[in-house]
């Protein structure tokens, strides 16, 4: 039974992808959860604040990083001869462009803030 259920899902491109969408929503959660756990136990060990503010500050765009990364990736399985997915891959990745642009800018600010 289960393994009908797996090949129709499979055998969709559409939830093919809602299936790659949660385990990217799932993947992206975890690996921030760890990321931000190892960052907070070096950060203790630091004489500024420097760190633990990046780490505050980057932590919820850092997964949205991911995520809309994951986004893209699945999106580019599809058909990209339609005109529409394609400028949709182009919105998926000006996001991302700007997501980087964004923790940059936190980091300089922080950057700024410290040791101004």
């Amino acid at each position: 039974m289960s393994s009908g259920i797996l090949q129709v899902i499979w055998n969709n491109p559409y939830l093919r992808a809602l299936m790659w969408f949660f385990v990217v929503l799932i993947g992206s959660k975890i690996l921030v959860f760890i990321m931000d756990a190892i960052a907070k136990k070096i950060a203790g060990h630091t004489k500024t604040d420097f760190d633990d503010i990046i780490i505050k500050k980057t932590k919820n765009p850092l997964y949205f990083l991911l995520l809309v990364i994951g986004i893209r990736v699945i999106l580019s399985t599809f058909n990209s001869e339609n005109i529409w997915m394609i400028k949709l891959i182009e919105l998926v990745s000006s996001i991302i462009i700007a997501n980087v642009a964004y923790v940059v800018h936190v980091i300089v600010i922080a950057a700024i803030d410290t040791w101004g």
